[in-house]
């Protein structure tokens, strides 16, 4: 598609070499300014203090991360006190939901 657009300003260029270039420019800035800007994975982004919107990846974090607390509590890795001092902030997390 981007081509057809392309084609008939390279005629454009070839005819008024002045214009031609003028509507190349113009047209690569408006590509560029439809493309979003330093769009990053929601994976990679960082929680602000005080959000509390949580997404379904950060609630599927916090069940693996209290299901691994839970089994290095029973394999003895940690004790009873450690766990609840551990897994305190966890549960705080996914009680705003």
């Amino acid at each position: 598609m981007k081509w057809l657009l392309l084609i008939p300003l390279a005629f454009l260029l070839f005819d008024t070499p002045a214009l031609g270039i003028a509507a190349i420019v113009l047209y690569f800035v408006v590509q560029w300014l439809q493309k979003p800007q330093d769009a990053a994975p929601a994976t990679q982004q960082f929680r602000q203090e005080g959000q509390e919107q949580l997404t379904p990846e950060d609630l599927e974090n916090l069940v693996l991360l209290r299901l691994e607390l839970q089994n290095l509590e029973e394999s003895g890795r940690i004790d009873t006190g450690q766990l609840k001092k551990l897994a305190k902030p966890v549960m705080r997390c996914a009680g705003n939901i």
